[in-house]
């Protein structure tokens, strides 16, 4: 998956079947998290994270950055699903 340019993403394993990814841009800050679990069946349950500061001017970018970053990871996690 390609991350928009000055976008970083960190894994932190929560457990054998979950995994948390915290994406950050270098001048925004967090702009977020997607945690993935892996359910029964197969599928794979996304729960996204917006990075909310309260009074934060960028607020909407931070969003207008991370969606797209969710969307792509929904994609890919769909993918794997059929395979």
């Amino acid at each position: 998956m390609h991350l928009p340019d000055r976008v970083v993403a960190h894994r932190t394993a929560i457990s054998a079947t979950s995994f948390e990814y915290t994406f950050c841009h270098d001048e925004l800050g967090e702009l977020g998290k997607v945690l993935i679990c892996a359910g029964q069946g197969g599928i794979w349950h996304l729960t996204r994270q917006v990075c909310r500061v309260p009074g934060d001017p960028s607020m909407e970018r931070r969003c207008a950055m991370f969606e797209p970053i969710v969307t792509a990871v929904e994609t890919l996690v769909c993918a794997m699903q059929k395979s």
